[in-house]
Formats: structure tokens, C-alpha cells, sequence
């Protein structure tokens, strides 16, 4: 039996020194003593130089981290190191602009190695971009025992470690949606490069509570990059996108102080000083509030608005817990207060929340804007400091609508939440507007409200008219609700509409007595509560300073099947108006309040009477309007 096999052909990967003439007949006399006689041929015995790339090259070249390092030195090896040689190098470039390799590498005589130099442009490169090469030895001087053709990618790899998960809570998206507070889990990545520069790993995708299937981008990881170096100044570089749309736009999510150091109108210096950056400590990152902007790709040509407008924005590091800062305010105004010397006061009762260090207090004419804020904190607008709860009455001469405006501050006098209300003011002097009439009630008017459970604005055209007994009236196209039977307070010149009983409901074919309930903020249900109404001078409908109800339910036995909150009566022919406030922040549009309808939900549950209808709480369905909010 015979074999023919070639030696030494299949060492693709080792490189054998030298294979001289004599070590392979050695070998092959050694093997041909077999008894059946095999016969081997030897492999091809090289006589060029031998050229070949040192061992380990890499399918994938990690270049270094640093901005600074702007080359890559590549080894060679050669057999024959006899005299001083030349080998020519071709390469396929996947990026020339980027990435420059030489043509020729040179060996001196006597010497096994060499090496050429690649030299790249890092800041073109960028991080995580890895661009395919290929790079040849010249074929006339290599080996067919080593490695001579090197394909490979070369990049930057982001200097990121995970450091775990973080306790994330948004306050871009709540500032426009309405969405509630609902702090979160996401992965937070540090740079090894430079300390302090985190981000968030899709912090707005199947993470974020609030999100249908759809609203995100799955294709690709999104990260909300935050430059914490200076734990002082911390800010948010350049507008973000971050991968959700919720129907206008891909959102794009900055701090103030990061999009005017980008637009390059500021310094991080002026911004830092002027108090708009954030701040890092005891592992937790917080903005001061609308200290951060959000914008969206098809909303008013990607805009961007203020946002943390609730203050509500916080990072909470791993291995740290949630702090819970109460920075909140509420302000009311309960009435007219006139002194001996006839002067009017406007007086209001203040509470503040428990880290509030002090809250100053002022009262402006006409309605919240964002011009009075601002002159509130440059001092352009008279205001009074308090540092615990209480009651300020400040003067008012005129009748009028004013608006009075707490803001709070913290030990840093650094301004956090601000709260407002509203009113109209009759001067006892008279003159101007008078106290309202019934007949002043009277007459059609467009109701606004937002339903109890996903928060959708929804109108309906509503007609008051005289009832049929003294100072009672008739409120009448509530959806559901047929001829609603309202009183009138004289003194206080109020409309109050109270639980009572409604037509029937009809349900799977069958009537079920109805009544209407009033609502609170807290989520409550009553049957006693009723909703009271002032009449502003602009001939609105708003809830009164001493009404302790925000809308209205209907329900039957078997649950509650329809109802609104923060309702407002328009006159019909007249601009609509924005409805009474619904949070601390002047900008935040009222909105669904989960918590509430959770609450109202979970209740019927309990009771085993809920109706068979979704009460899940949703994102809002549609964005309000912004037009009334600062773009940036």
C-alpha cells in the first residue's frame, strides 16, 4: 500500500525558522522506514525573505481611547534577515479620509522585525466606529507558512463601563404630557476617560413606564449623555435624540445651559454662574426647575421648550437611595380685607413644603406669564419672603383680575417651584365691575374639562338658564347628565352644582338609576361635595378659592361610566381660555391624573362593582398646546 501525502502543507497558521535540506531528508528517511511504505513528499523549502505578520493580529483593533493618540504601529517578521530589505504594502481602505497606511515597510540588515505606522484621525473617527481594512504583504516575499494577508476592522471603543442600574425620574416628558411622577430603573454608563461624564442607556425606551409598542426605536441603543465633571455645573451637551415619537416628532432632550453653550451664545462659565446647570452630589443628579429643554422634530420646526418644570428630574445613582426633596408650595386667595383707613388688601394663605428654606410671595396684575416670573426674580416685581406658612395680605386698589405667585427656594437661595392662583378682586370703593348677579349666569357656554381617566381634553356645549325656585338655576347639556339643578349664593356671588340624582344610565339593554358625584384632587369620590363656581370678569366659569372639589364623576350600581376634571365655562363668542391651573408649574398643561383615576378605579375593584371598561392609565392622547411656552 502506497500514500502520497505533501509535509508541512497544512501549517497555515506557524511559521517553521528554517526547514534546511538535510533536517527534511532526516525526516523523511525517518518515516519512510514504515512498513508500508509510504511515501512523503516535502513542502516547498522557501528561499525569499519570508515575510509575515507577528502572530496574534486582531480581527478587531481596539485603537486607545484617547483623543491624543493619533497612530498604530503594526509588527513584521522575516526568515531571512541577511541584508536590509524593502517589502512593499497594499492595503483596501474602508476610510482614506480617516485612516493612513504606508506603502513599504523596511528591515535593516541583520534584524527579524520591523514595524510600519498607521496614523488615524481620532476626532473624525469618533467612538464605536469601527471601519474594515486590508492589508497585504507584497506576495513575492512572503511565506506560505505565515500569516501575509491581515483583514480587519479598527476603531475607538467607547470608554463606557456599566455601573448598574440608576433610579431615573423624567421630567421632559412630564413637563408637556402630563405624566406623573414615576421614578425607574435604567443602566448608567461612566466614561473611563473622563470622570464625571455619565449616560443614561435608552432611558426612553421598553424601560419607560408610559410607552405603547411603537412609540420607540428598537433598531439601536439611544443615550441621554450628561456632563457631571464639574459637580457644580452640571449640564446636559446638545440636543439628545432619543429615539420616541410620540406623534410629532422624534424628542429631542437638552439642558438650557447645554443648548446655549452649543449655540455658542454663552459660555459654561456665564451659564454655570447665571445658576441654570444642574448639580452632583451624594450620587444624585438634579436641575433647577425649566432649567432643562425638550423639542420635537415635527412640532414648530424642532423647537425647544423649557422643561423640569415640575422639578422632578433626578438621577439617583447605584447604591444610592431616592432623595425625595419637598420644594412645593400652595397659595389661595380667600378674599378682600379692608382696614380701617379704606384700603383694600388682597389676602392670601401660603404653605410651603418641608425643605423649603423660604418662598417669596408677590401679587401681579392680570394672569400668570412667564414675564411676571421673571420679574418676581429680578426684583422688578414687589414680593414679601416668608419662611413658614402662613397668611399675606398685600394692597389692591382696583378691581381687577390678579394673579398672587409664591416661589421657593432652597438653602443655596437657589429657585425651585413656584405656584399660583388667579382671581378676580372688586375694590370696596366700587366702581369698575360689581359683585355678579344670578342673571350674570346666565346664557350658552362651551364647558372644558379632561376626562378622569386618560386626561383627553373634551368640550361640550352647555346652556345655564333661571331655575325654578329663587337663586337656583339650570345647567343643562352635560353629556349624560340631562338638566343638572344648580344654587346661588348671594353673598359670595358663587354657582354651586351638587351630587344628584340623573336619568337613568342604560347599560346591556337595561336602565340603572344614576347620580352625579363630585371629585377631589386626592382621588376621593363624594357625595356631599359640591363643585362652586366664580364668575371671572371675562364672563368665565372657574372653580372658586373655597370650592375643596376638582370635577365631577357618574356612576350607577354597577360603577362609574363617564366624568371630567378641572372644568371651566366659556362663553360662547369669546377666546377660549386656559383652564384653572392643575399643577405647581405654570407652563405644564392640565393633564390625566393617573393617580386619581388608579385610586377611583381600584376602589370599584375592591367593591366588586366596576364596570366592565378599561381604567387603565394611559399616556395622554394628544399634546397640548406650547405656543404659550418660551422656545428657545
Amino acid at each position: 500500500m502506497k500514500k502520497t501525502n505533501k509535509f508541512l502543507t497544512g501549517w497555515s497558521d506557524v511559521v517553521v525558522p528554517k526547514i534546511t535540506a538535510l533536517m527534511a531528508l532526516c525526516l523523511l528517511m525517518g518515516l519512510t522506514a514504515c512498513k508500508d511504505e509510504i511515501k512523503y513528499e516535502p513542502g516547498e523549502i522557501p528561499t525569499n525573505a519570508q515575510v509575515f505578520f507577528s502572530q496574534g493580529v486582531p480581527l478587531r483593533l481596539n485603537l486607545i481611547a484617547d483623543m491624543s493618540v493619533t497612530t498604530y504601529d503594526v509588527e513584521v517578521r522575516r526568515v531571512d534577515k541577511t541584508s536590509a530589505l524593502t517589502v512593499n504594502i497594499s492595503s483596501v481602505n474602508g476610510n482614506p479620509s480617516i485612516f493612513n497606511i504606508p506603502s513599504s515597510v523596511s528591515f535593516a540588515a541583520g534584524s527579524d522585525v520591523s514595524k510600519f505606522t498607521i496614523t488615524y484621525d481620532p476626532e473624525e473617527l469618533g467612538f464605536d466606529n469601527f471601519v474594515p481594512l486590508t492589508i497585504s504583504i507584497d506576495p513575492s516575499v512572503t511565506t506560505p507558512y505565515g500569516n501575509t494577508i491581515w483583514e480587519f476592522t479598527a476603531g475607538i471603543p467607547a470608554p463606557w463601563v456599566s455601573l448598574g442600574m440608576a433610579t431615573y425620574t423624567d421630567d421632559f416628558i412630564s413637563t408637556f404630557w402630563g405624566i406623573s411622577k414615576a421614578p425607574y430603573k435604567v443602566e448608567i454608563q461612566g466614561n473611563e476617560v473622563v470622570p464625571g461624564l455619565f449616560r443614561l442607556v435608552n432611558p426612553y425606551g421598553e424601560a419607560y413606564p408610559f410607552n405603547d409598542p411603537g412609540d420607540w426605536d428598537e433598531s439601536k441603543d439611544y443615550y441621554l449623555l450628561i456632563d457631571a465633571s464639574d459637580p457644580e455645573g452640571v449640564y446636559l451637551p446638545h440636543p439628545q435624540y432619543m429615539g420616541i415619537d410620540w406623534g410629532y416628532g422624534e424628542m429631542m432632550m437638552t439642558s438650557l445651559a447645554g443648548l446655549r453653550i452649543y449655540r455658542g451664545s454663552s459660555t459654561f462659565e456665564e451659564q454655570k454662574e447665571l445658576g441654570f446647570c444642574g448639580t452632583y452630589a451624594n450620587g444624585v443628579i438634579t436641575f433647577p426647575v425649566n432649567a432643562l429643554a425638550i423639542g420635537m422634530t415635527d412640532y414648530n420646526d424642532g423647537a425647544m421648550y423649557a422643561a423640569n418644570s415640575n422639578g422632578w428630574f433626578q438621577v439617583v445613582m447605584p447604591g444610592y437611595d431616592i432623595i425625595e426633596y419637598d420644594y412645593s408650595a400652595e397659595i389661595t386667595y380667600t378674599g378682600r380685607f379692608t382696614d380701617l383707613d379704606d384700603v383694600d388688601y388682597a389676602v392670601a394663605d401660603v404653605t410651603l413644603g418641608e425643605d423649603v428654606a423660604y418662598g417669596v410671595v408677590a401679587l401681579a396684575p392680570g394672569g400668570m406669564s412667564q414675564a411676571t416670573l421673571t420679574g418676581i426674580l429680578d426684583g422688578s416685581i414687589e414680593s414679601v419672603k416668608l419662611k413658614t406658612d402662613g397668611t399675606v395680605k398685600m394692597p389692591c386698589a382696583e378691581t381687577g383680575t390678579y394673579t398672587y405667585v409664591v416661589l421657593t427656594f432652597d438653602d443655596d437661595s437657589i429657585p425651585q417651584e413656584f405656584e399660583y392662583d388667579t382671581f378676580d378682586f372688586y375694590s370696596s370703593a366700587g366702581g369698575g365691575a360689581s359683585l355678579p348677579t344670578i342673571e350674570d349666569f346666565y346664557g350658552d357656554y362651551t364647558l372644558i374639562g379632561y376626562d378622569q381617566w386618560d386626561g383627553t381634553e373634551y368640550e361640550m356645549s352647555v346652556t345655564i338658564e333661571e331655575g325654578d325656585e329663587p337663586n337656583t338655576l339650570i345647567v343643562s347639556g352635560i353629556d349624560y347628565a340631562g338638566d343638572l339643578i344648580a344654587t346661588f349664593d348671594p353673598d359670595n356671588a358663587y354657582l354651586l352644582i351638587a351630587p344628584q340624582d340623573i336619568p337613568d344610565f342604560t347599560y346591556n339593554e337595561e336602565d340603572y338609576p344614576s347620580a352625579l358625584y363630585t371629585t377631589t384632587e386626592d382621588g376621593d369620590v363624594s357625595d356631599e361635595l359640591p363643585m362652586i363656581f366664580a364668575r371671572r370678569l371675562d364672563g368665565s366659569l372657574t372653580f372658586a378659592p373655597t370650592c375643596e372639589t376638582d370635577g365631577y364623576i357618574l356612576g350607577f350600581e354597577l360603577g362609574y361610566f363617564d366624568g371630567f376634571y378641572d372644568l371651566e365655562f366659556i362663553p360662547d363668542g369669546t377666546r377660549k381660555a386656559v383652564a384653572k391651573k392643575s399643577s405647581v408649574a405654570i407652563f405644564k398643561q392640565p393633564m390625566a391624573k393617573e393617580k386619581k383615576a388608579t385610586q377611583i378605579a381600584e376602589r370599584k375593584k375592591n367593591e366588586k362593582r366596576a364596570l366592565d371598561i378599561n381604567f387603565k392609565v394611559s399616556k395622554p392622547a394628544s399634546l397640548k398646546s406650547m405656543d404659550a411656552m418660551p422656545a428657545f
